[in-house]
């Protein structure tokens, strides 16, 4: 008895907090096609193939972020 009135409890529970309006958050995803874009890497798709090409890049986006 005492568990299933527990239950009811937490199905009729309401969050305390609203959702905070404004812009939604950022995707990583989002995040790296906009430093792709800084970065002005053009048809990126073709640099992540050549091994060699992708580690300048990679490189040079360290240096660019200091990471």
């Amino acid at each position: 008895m005492a568990q299933g009135n527990i239950m009811q409890k937490i199905k009729r529970w309401k969050s305390m907090t609203k959702k905070t309006t404004g812009k939604p958050k950022t995707r990583w995803e989002y995040d790296v096609s906009e430093d792709i874009k800084r970065m002005k890497v053009s048809n990126w798709k073709k640099v992540v193939q050549n091994i060699e090409s992708w580690k300048k890049v990679v490189d040079r986006a360290r240096t660019l972020y200091r990471l």
